[in-house]
């Protein structure tokens, strides 16, 4: 059981009444709610499954009564105070509309209108402490903040202002199941066992340590309270995580993996398309064939996410934006059918094969569900096109990729209409093809396409749609801050997402581009952002340039313009080091960390397409060392519930290295990281048992230690 299945920990204001909506967290709609009894809070029910809280101090609890889809839940809720601050942003130039736009926002253009003042024009936001990049928008020009002298390069060529709001990391010794350690002498405690709030039968208190009893659940969180009013959590402690949490998944384009019909190869007969925009072979039986080689077992791999495989559009379409070049859909995102196969990939059969190999495995295997948009050739938008937006807005623009302006019904090109959510139909169609393929083939989850440009509502439909006999997993992918990212993630829409925001800070700090010190303060940010959701970190995707290249330096300007005018090459040794590192951090991180296909032989790319090459299975010397280092990983990880399953624990960092503890209560592993040429010693101390800490990481490398 994961924590995502019960209701979080609550982090309030402290005398604000703030509203919480409960459906959220249930499948069904929730009918009303009773208030059994509270402590240390004011609360009462409103309209459709939410209710009113107002925290009186530092902690505080309540026990109710939800009545959903016909049946009630008793529930504990914990809720604990903030550690936001507000601050207060002020834009002292001139202009009409003026945003503020930041990492804390996803870099929304229009979502934090600045009020005009006499000051300036000003917007106030809560943060917790972290280090946050920030500009302002002004008549939609992009502004760097001119009176605050922190900054750092913006990726375009110009710099983002920087803002770091301080504030220290919180841990707590997990000694067992049952035994967890504060660093102050203990007052009080609230624990919560699922939903279950602990009484004082269940647990003692001796000093600073903290003894459970009678424990129902796998899920525990706790807060406490010292003799001197300090206040500590809450925590999170999954005592049995349950597959896929602590696994590797690995992402593959069926096209661009391996060829092993060699029949079904399909080309679009179009000068005007280049190689690397067109099919090249790959297909289910080369997956099949690799999966029976032990390929995906050699890297540790328990969840298995293929592309699209729907059938895709038969000719080659321009894209939208100049050069106006022409692709194919060999990737899978133009669906024209959502119940067929493309035959280029195979058939049912071959899907299902896979499927029941990887089961034999215990690998998971996630299918790339495309709920957003069509081919404009599909069927379904050729006889239903009330069911979708139209492409004319009514100042007569064309809605293209207007994506903060018109989230959810703007198109991705001229060819690919959206689904109108708002009809019914439309939302009974689209969840009824994601449970065609469950129940059909097997599958064991979605990610999910473009999770922002979907409403809420219908993530909530999809979801009740999967439930069955098994759960199935739902990951969804969001470009955003950590803050928007966790908006979906809940019992009523997905699992988890991928971390794209720390996504950024790892490639730039493998390239030398932030310190290694700032990756760890990131790595933290993220656990406790997904504290109750899947974690899906990971360094390389389909999206952008290929991660060995960017640290390579090959990545100028337009990396998508790159692929076609100057496609990198071989990258340096030093780069391959510098992969071998990215690697190591990922392998040591829990929640359920992705490899993006060929990164574990450092194969180049610029942007989309180059950045989806064909696989190769003929190494260089190169090549081979970092899939050996890779296979390595796997290895350490397969044996240390430690590095698959503990929480990251910093203990020291600088702008070229850095140290952290993975701890899984009594087990132990220091992890070092050094990006830096000469191998470096690091002097610290264990900061649960004070015991010194001596660690030698080599030059360019890392190194993993049980303690």
């Amino acid at each position: 059981m994961h924590s995502l299945y019960f209701l979080p920990v609550f982090l309030l204001i402290p005398h604000k009444p703030e509203k919480i909506n409960l459906s959220k967290y249930f499948t069904s709609p929730v009918d009303s709610i009773q208030i059994l009894s509270t402590d240390g809070l004011d609360m009462y029910p409103i309209i459709e499954g939410k209710i009113m809280v107002q925290l009186k101090g530092n902690v505080g609890s309540a026990r109710i009564n939800v009545f959903s889809g016909g049946y009630s839940f008793v529930k504990d809720m914990l809720f604990v105070r903030s550690k936001s601050r507000k601050i207060k942003f002020i834009y002292r130039g001139s202009g009409r509309n003026v945003y503020l736009a930041g990492s804390f926002n996803g870099w929304n253009s229009n979502a934090l209108p600045m009020m005009k003042t006499d000051s300036g024009f000003v917007a106030e936001v809560r943060l917790i402490p972290g280090r946050y990049a920030y500009k302002f928008v002004v008549d939609g020009k992009w502004i760097q903040d001119k009176k605050n002298p922190l900054s750092e390069d913006d990726g375009y060529g110009g710099r983002n202002s920087v803002l770091i709001v301080k504030g220290g990391h919180e841990f707590i010794d997990d000694i067992s199941p049952f035994h967890y350690r504060f660093s102050f002498p203990l007052s009080k405690v609230y624990v919560l066992d699922g939903d279950r709030l602990l009484d004082e039968e269940n647990y003692s208190i001796k000093g600073r340590d903290l003894f459970l009893r009678n424990i129902k659940t796998d899920v525990i969180r706790i807060a406490g309270i010292g003799k001197r009013g300090e206040i500590s959590g809450p925590f999170t402690f999954n005592i049995k995580p349950e597959p896929p949490i602590g696994g590797m998944m690995y992402f593959l384009f069926v096209d661009r993996f391996f060829d092993g019909d060699g029949r079904n190869v399909r080309k679009i007969k179009d000068p005007e398309v280049p190689d690397i925009a067109d099919f090249m072979g790959g297909d289910l039986k080369g997956i099949i064939l690799k999966l029976n080689d032990g390929y995906f077992d050699s890297l540790g791999i328990s969840v298995l996410w293929i592309s699209p495989v729907f059938l895709c559009p038969e000719g080659a379409y321009r894209d939208a934006l100049p050069p106006h070049r022409k692709f194919t859909g060999y990737h899978g995102y133009w669906p024209v059918d959502l119940y067929r196969i493309d035959p280029s990939f195979g058939d049912m059969e071959d899907l299902k094969e896979l499927v029941q190999e990887c089961h034999k495995r215990g690998i998971k295997v996630f299918l790339d569900m495309v709920l957003n948009h069509v081919h404009e050739s599909s069927r379904v938008y050729r006889e239903r096109r009330d069911w979708f937006t139209p492409i004319y807005l009514p100042d007569g623009r064309k809605n293209i990729r207007l994506f903060d302006e018109h989230p959810f019904t703007t198109w991705f090109d001229e060819f690919l209409p959206s689904f109108d959510f708002s009809n019914d139909s439309v939302v009974d169609y689209l969840s009824s093809a994601a449970e065609f393929w469950v129940k059909e083939v097997g599958i064991d989850g979605f990610r999910l396409d473009a999770v922002k440009h979907i409403p809420h509502e219908f993530w909530k439909v999809l979801r009740r749609r999967m439930e069955g006999e098994k759960h199935v997993w739902m990951i969804g992918e969001t470009i955003s801050s950590r803050e928007k990212i966790n908006e979906w993630i809940s019992p009523s829409e997905l699992d988890g997402q991928f971390d794209f925001p720390l996504f950024w800070v790892l490639r730039d700090a493998l390239a030398g581009r932030t310190g290694m010190d700032r990756l760890m303060q990131e790595i933290i940010r993220s656990q406790d952002a997904f504290a109750d959701g899947l974690w899906v970190p990971f360094m390389d995707n389909h999206d952008f340039g290929r991660l060995i290249s960017f640290l390579n330096g090959d990545l100028h300007g337009n990396e998508k313009e790159l692929a076609f005018v100057s496609p990198p090459g071989k990258p340096e040794k030093k780069s391959y080091h510098l992969m071998k590192i990215g690697f190591a951090i990922l392998y040591s991180l829990p929640g359920l960390p992705m490899i993006y296909y060929g990164d574990e032989i450092g194969l180049p790319g610029a942007g989309d397409p180059d950045n989806r090459r064909m696989m190769r299975f003929k190494h260089d010397s190169d090549e081979e060392l970092l899939l050996k280092e890779v296979k390595k990983l796997a290895g350490l990880r397969r044996k240390s519930r430690a590095l698959r399953f503990g929480r990251v624990v910093p203990i020291k960092a600088g702008n070229e290295y850095m140290v952290y503890m993975k701890k899984y209560f009594s087990e132990k592993v220091v992890c070092g990281f050094n990006r830096g040429e000469k191998d470096i010693v690091v002097r610290s101390k264990d900061p649960f048992t004070g015991k010194h800490i001596k660690l030698t990481i080599p030059g360019e490398g890392y190194r993993m230690e049980e303690i």
